[in-house]
């Protein structure tokens, strides 16, 4: 009897999902052609091939016995963390900018040199060769020395 019940339950099942497509035929013809043709193509793979028709019962988590299974809600993305506040520095002694507008270069070099640390302060002579490297720009070479440019 048990066979009958089910046979009763597959029927009213594709009793509704005919109504339903009846619906949607009344206000999108074309959905509801197609959702049926989907629909049985899905259908009569399934009924020709047990592979298929597994993929299906594993797809919508229904088991072989048709009971139904409800499957839990996947959990939502876990938030991201709110961005660190940005730690905003101290003002410096002076500002170099002003300094150099101010006073000239030679004030601001010595300057430079009495607010930095020790061991930070580089030669005089890595900052010359710094200070006269000639990086190519535009194919064309760049001096950084002041004063007239010989080439």
């Amino acid at each position: 009897m048990s066979a009958g019940i089910d046979e009763a339950r597959r029927r009213v099942q594709v009793q509704e999902t005919g109504a339903a497509l009846l619906k949607l035929g009344a206000t999108n013809a074309s959905a509801s052609v197609l959702l049926a043709k989907l629909v049985q193509v899905v259908a009569e793979e399934a009924a020709r091939t047990p592979r298929f028709a597994k993929a299906i019962e594993e797809a919508f988590a229904v088991p072989s016995d048709g009971a139904v299974v409800v499957v839990p809600a996947a959990a939502p993305a876990p938030r991201r963390r709110a961005a660190a506040p940005k730690v905003k520095r101290e003002p410096g002694a002076f500002d170099p900018f002003e300094v150099f507008k101010a006073e000239g270069e030679a004030v601001l070099l010595e300057r430079l040199s009495t607010s930095m640390p020790t061991g930070s302060r580089t030669s005089s002579r890595s900052r010359r060769s710094t200070r006269t490297r000639r990086p190519a720009v535009n194919g064309r070479l760049m001096c950084w020395r002041s004063g007239p440019s010989s080439g």
